[in-house]
């Protein structure tokens, strides 16, 4: 019997083989579009590389630029120390008074911090009530749900399986019927078709729709076996 939490597992599993299939495409479609990019870059930019190698500047031209350059930079700096030593002395002792705040609010924090835990680890933990009954309403619903918005044989054969563990068989009937609907060849929908039937007290009409299905598909050891424990009441 499955669990809601099997069923999610093996959703999950279908999501991240759905998930891996379209990332290929998309890592395949980055390949190409980048080969192309990178084709049209290199054919775009090397006439502009060509032109700018034929500007450049000289050499000592650079040089020269860049010495104008730092020496414009140094005396900016020494401007710069000059105005901020009056008042270096007066920042330095601000953020040594804010300093001594922050570790002063931080400290109020930890102590807050530490009261609230031992609040917490001394409440004495609640068991939780567990309602079966709405745990397998929510079952059956979350499939019902899956199988409206995906029409997939899987689930139709899933509800009917957990009808059928909790012997609600007119449920199960019903679902195996709409399985087998979906896929008349899936030999598991004639399986839980056929036990539900037998314990509604049809047992006759579940032997002759196996014996029909066999005609089909002589080889199948299950159906075989089933029709040899509903004739024993074994099954």
């Amino acid at each position: 019997m499955l669990d809601i939490i099997e069923i999610k597992d093996l959703e999950k599993r279908w999501l991240i083989w759905k998930i891996k299939s379209i990332l290929k495409i998309i890592f395949i479609f980055c390949i190409i579009l980048f080969f192309i990019l990178t084709s049209w870059l290199i054919y775009s930019y090397l006439p502009l590389v060509a032109k700018n190698i034929n500007t450049k500047p000289s050499r000592d031209q650079v040089m020269a630029k860049n010495e104008t350059l730092s020496q414009n930079t140094i005396e900016q700096y020494i401007e710069n120390n000059e105005e901020n030593s009056l008042y270096g002395e007066e920042i330095l002792d601000g953020s040594e008074e804010e300093l001594i705040e922050l570790e002063d609010v931080e400290n109020v924090d930890e102590v807050e911090q530490t009261k609230k835990v031992k609040i917490k680890k001394n409440t004495p933990n609640k068991k939780p009530k567990i309602n079966i009954q709405s745990s397998n309403m929510e079952k059956y619903s979350h499939l019902i749900e899956k199988f409206d918005s995906t029409k997939n044989v899987i689930f139709a054969l899933m509800i009917a399986e957990e009808y059928y563990h909790d012997k609600d068989y007119k449920s199960s009937l019903r679902w195996s019927i709409r399985a087998n609907s979906i896929d008349p060849k899936n030999e598991r929908s004639w399986i839980i078709f056929a036990k539900s039937m037998a314990k509604n007290g049809s047992s006759e009409d579940a032997i002759n729709a196996l014996q029909e299905y066999l005609k089909q598909n002589p080889n199948s050891s299950q159906i075989k076996s089933l029709i040899f424990e509903i004739q024993n009441n074994k099954y």
